[in-house]
């Protein structure tokens, strides 16, 4: 299995230049149709690091994958431009980088929480398997 090159700022399209490449673009492997998945190294080390061994594994085992195509899209019109728009920073995120997050939330003019936390606590379900135990 091949892994992806890495972008340079000027390679990166459109809006997107602006902004540093998150180390957990190198940890996207391909498949041969196209869908990018962690690997184990990206969400051991860079996704869910504060998580436990086993939720690690049940992490990597169950990662839905994203088609490459679906990131190089383009819109016509954001729907941040015209809703009220919130963006949750992980503290501990090793996946993007914090001024990255802060950068992105401040273009969305967002309203801002942060948690003690890595990306993968941002998502809703492990927020909720986290309040719900």
């Amino acid at each position: 299995m091949s892994t992806p090159s890495r972008q340079t700022r000027a390679s990166r399209p459109g809006p997107i230049r602006q902004f540093q490449a998150a180390p957990l673009g190198a940890e996207l492997r391909p498949d041969a149709e196209g869908f990018l998945s962690l690997s184990r190294k990206g969400v051991f080390e860079l996704f869910a690091q504060d998580l436990d061994q086993a939720e690690k594994a049940l992490v990597y085992a169950t990662q839905g994958p994203i088609h490459g195509a679906a990131l190089g899209g383009v819109l016509t019109k954001a729907a941040w431009h015209g809703r009220p728009t919130f963006y949750l920073i992980g503290d501990q995120d090793h996946a993007i980088p914090r001024a990255e997050q802060e950068k992105m939330a401040a273009r969305m003019d967002a309203t801002i929480e942060h948690v003690n936390a890595s990306q993968s606590r941002c998502c809703p379900s492990q927020r909720l398997s986290r309040t719900s135990s």
